[in-house]
């Protein structure tokens, strides 16, 4: 947090030091100490002299020019910043590139796996806040809600109903098909259910075969055939052998 609000800071004062630079401002002097006239005198009282761009004008004898030209933003600004962004990222268990936004000098193999530690830190995030609030928030809810009628549910069957299974959010992977193609190949070595991978997805299973029988269903009723569909037509039969004359 104290990195944050510091590089917030110093983002602001680079700002205003390129708009201090950007005005190319400087003072009158005079070795003898004569007062110079300029064009006038600003709303403080201070003597000014307009200058149109790409102009030169000379100055009363003895009146010199001091200019004030600070150098912003700097060519370290930019590397200072990305270093500072990488700490706090650091800090805070996410990558770089999802903190910063940068996707410039990043490759399939980095955003990967800075997006796989990333995912494992919001992955602990998210059941730490199950087991420490929703799950004892919704078990008192729903003890209250039995005991006092206000669901129509048996409060006998309390622990039937508080056994839920939470699925946090989940997320798509950098390359679908790869990832989809690793998946299928754990299911069908049983080093993976279906109802973990599509918990990885923040899916629940449930959900996803209901609406696939529904969907089938709807096939089913117009008369429609996708691959993969249980709705799908059979193969055609082989055609007939013919006898050898």
């Amino acid at each position: 947090m104290t990195r944050l609000k510091m590089l917030g800071g110093y983002e602001e004062s680079e700002l205003v030091a390129a708009r201090i630079s950007a005005s190319k401002m400087g003072f009158f002097t005079s070795a003898a100490g004569d007062d110079y006239q300029g064009d006038g005198e600003g709303a403080d009282g201070r003597i000014q002299m307009d200058i149109a761009p790409g102009s030169f004008e000379q100055l009363p004898a003895g009146v010199d020019f001091k200019p004030f030209d600070p150098q912003h933003p700097s060519t370290a600004f930019r590397d200072f910043e990305k270093a500072m962004l990488r700490g706090i990222a650091s800090g805070l268990g996410v990558s770089y590139t999802s903190l910063a936004n940068d996707l410039e000098a990043v490759s399939y193999s980095s955003i990967r796996q800075g997006l796989l530690e990333e995912r494992d830190y919001w992955r602990t995030v998210q059941h730490w806040t199950i087991e420490h609030f929703c799950a004892p928030v919704y078990a008192r809810w729903l003890r209250q809600t039995l005991d006092a009628g206000v669901v129509n549910l048996p409060p006998a069957k309390y622990e039937k109903f508080a056994a839920t299974m939470w699925v946090p959010r989940g997320w798509q992977w950098v390359d679908p098909r790869n990832e989809a193609e690793a998946q299928i190949t754990a299911i069908n070595n049983g080093l993976m259910t279906r109802t973990q991978a599509l918990a990885e997805r923040g899916l629940d299973i449930e959900d996803v075969l209901r609406e696939r029988q529904a969907e089938d269903e709807m096939l089913a009723e117009f008369g429609i055939s996708l691959p993969g569909g249980t709705a799908s037509a059979a193969p055609p039969a082989a055609p007939p052998a013919q006898e050898a004359v």
